[in-house]
């Protein structure tokens, strides 16, 4: 199961389901296409190069942390001191991070 839940009272807004074998990036495949623009989604580091990438086209936010072998190009330093910076997964188009 993978499920689209809010942080902090734990309330689940969207679910896929599948069997034992179902891969995981197969069922956020199927919830990220359901993602409200400003939608903020946690994701996994093991989720950089799955459809999870794709949730930024519906206007939801993204959020995950980096695989150690991923090298986030430095594009600019934010206000709060924390800097935004370019990966590019395998596999994937450009995603733009916080940092």
């Amino acid at each position: 199961m993978v499920a689209v839940a809010e942080c902090g009272t734990h309330a689940i807004f969207d679910a896929a389901v599948g069997t034992y074998t179902t891969p995981e990036n197969t069922l956020a495949g199927e919830v990220i296409d359901r993602l409200e623009p400003g939608t903020l989604l946690l994701a996994d580091r093991d989720s950089a190069d799955s459809p999870v990438v794709t949730a930024v086209a519906t206007g939801a936010h993204l959020l995950w942390r980096a695989n150690s072998n991923m090298k986030p190009r430095f594009i600019e330093t934010l206000s709060d001191g924390s800097w935004l910076a370019e990966l590019r997964p395998s596999g994937a188009g450009r995603a733009r991070s916080n940092h």
